[in-house]
Order: structure tokens, then C-alpha cells, then sequence
């Protein structure tokens, strides 16, 4: 089964539904979750945007004082379906909407079952 991004097929490429966009970017960070506004850059593959959201999350997370850097190993990326009211892998650009909430499982990193911060 396909999961998240498929690095074995070409990246998507970009139409006019992927110019800059919200997202809400959720991830367990030190042992708690921390949920990210953040917005894409313009003109985005799929490729692009799991190194786009892995270099804003690591950034913000290691700008907090004294603590290790961190680097994530994303695994998954999740996006929330509204229509379905559940977690979906995050396949296709078309997927995508301002302020969807997405989440990024990390390899090596336990989920804690629990809401996700505002």
C-alpha cells in the first residue's frame, strides 16, 4: 500500500492549486506536541514541502534555549480529512487546503494518543 510520500515515483508537479498555502503542522517534539502555523512555499511539490515543514519545525524547536538539537526523521505525513473526520496519508497535492492540520509521524518517536494543541 501506498503511505505518505512515495519516493519511488516521480514528484508530483504543480498546478494552480499549489501556490502558497496555511497549514497547521502538528508533531510530538521533546516528548510533547507542538502545532505549527506555518505557510508553504510558493509553487511546492510534495518532496518540497515534507523538507519545507522538516526545516520550520527543527527550527523552531531548537531555538528554544538550552536544549539539544533536534532533528526530525519524518516517517508519515498525516493530513486530517474533514469529510471523513479521521487521519489519511498524505498523497496527492490536491489533498491540500488552507489551514488543513497535518501531522508528521517520526521514525523512533512513540505517538502519545492525545488532542492536539490549538
Amino acid at each position: 500500500p501506498v503511505r505518505g510520500f512515495d519516493f519511488n515515483t516521480p514528484p508530483s508537479t504543480c498546478d494552480e492549486r499549489c501556490d502558497e498555502l496555511t497549514l497547521l503542522v502538528c508533531a510530538d517534539i521533546r516528548n510533547r506536541k507542538e502545532n505549527l502555523e506555518i505557510l508553504t512555499p510558493p509553487r511546492f511539490t510534495l518532496q518540497s514541502l515534507e523538507i519545507h515543514l522538516k526545516e520550520v519545525v527543527e527550527s523552531d524547536a531548537n531555538a528554544e534555549p538550552h536544549s539539544a538539537p533536534l532533528k526530525l526523521d519524518i516517517k508519515d505525513v498525516f493530513i486530517y480529512d474533514d469529510a471523513t473526520l479521521s487521519w489519511v496519508f498524505l498523497k496527492d497535492l490536491s489533498q491540500l487546503h488552507d489551514y488543513d492540520q497535518l501531522y508528521l509521524f517520526q521514525h523512533g518517536v512513540q505517538d502519545v494518543q492525545m488532542d492536539l494543541p490549538a
